[in-house]
């Protein structure tokens, strides 16, 4: 743990304490006053939990009375605030005396291994459409210790959707309105209904050929030409099968992730050509 003291040359003392620091573990920071109460309860929570985490991550104590430059850097305008900052940048802030438990699953939460940090990352991974081993082998062990978790069933599924569409349908289950990707999740349960049935049983219709071609091209990942054919459908016949194209080509995207090369390449026109 370190305090700051009365007369330090406050910048020198953030970019020596806490922003170099940052870059070798999570350094939170605790704003608090003698004056104030709620941080005579909160301060000793986490001088506690910072010996029990055993140096995983850094406590620097900020008297906001001895360092206003700092405050105000930060905005600090209630006290007791908490702010976590990792590589430089912060990564998370309270205001309050949050009970223990609650703070000490924030501050586990903040830490790079924690299955929350890990979950962020790899959301932001297949975002971009970095979907590798690593990644899905992570996400399996994460699913065995609680496949309950909506997050790890998102993504997971969203890995898996093409190679094992039977197993996406089965993860995409339990999920609402309120879940953050909703949206994303059921079209990605299309996909996986439209990839886990027999091209052979597509109504008949203007689009058939080109849906059981896109079908055949998904399954041997070739995306882009999958892609392409799914606007030759929308433009050929856009309501076929109760607008299975439209469904497909949402699934596709909702796989590949918003940054993805291809998504950015194509979902333009894609969007153009459903109105």
């Amino acid at each position: 743990m370190y305090t700051a003291g009365i007369g330090q040359d406050e910048l020198k003392f953030w970019e020596e304490e806490v922003e170099k620091a940052s870059y070798e573990k999570p350094v939170i920071v605790d704003f608090w006053a003698p004056w104030c109460g709620p941080c005579q309860y909160i301060g000793p929570i986490l001088e506690r939990l910072h010996v029990q985490a055993g140096g995983k991550w850094k406590l620097v104590k900020v008297n906001v009375d001895e360092m206003p430059v700092l405050a105000q850097k930060f905005g600090i305008r209630s006290i007791p605030t908490i702010k976590a900052f990792y590589k430089g940048k912060e990564i998370g802030s309270i205001m309050g005396a949050l009970p223990e438990p609650q703070l000490r699953q924030w501050i586990e939460n903040l830490l790079p291994d924690s299955s929350a940090q890990q979950i962020k990352q790899i959301l932001q991974d297949f975002e971009k459409g970095n979907i590798t081993q690593e990644h899905i082998s992570t996400l399996e062990q994460l699913y065995a210790q609680d496949p309950s978790n909506l997050d790890v069933k998102y993504l997971l599924a969203k890995a898996s959707v093409i190679d094992n569409p039977q197993f996406a349908k089965t993860l995409l289950s339990g999920f609402d309105e309120t879940y953050d990707h909703y949206l994303k999740v059921k079209s990605l349960q299309k996909l996986a209904e439209f990839l886990s049935s027999d091209p052979e049983t597509l109504p008949d219709g203007h689009a058939k050929e080109l849906m059981s071609h896109i079908h055949h091209h998904l399954k041997r990942k070739n995306i882009e030409d999958a892609i392409k054919l799914i606007l030759e459908a929308l433009m050929k016949d856009k309501e076929y099968a109760g607008g299975l194209p439209k469904e497909v080509g949402l699934g596709i995207f909702a796989h590949l992730g918003d940054e993805n090369p291809l998504t950015q390449k194509y979902r333009r026109r894609f969007n153009m050509l459903l109105f």
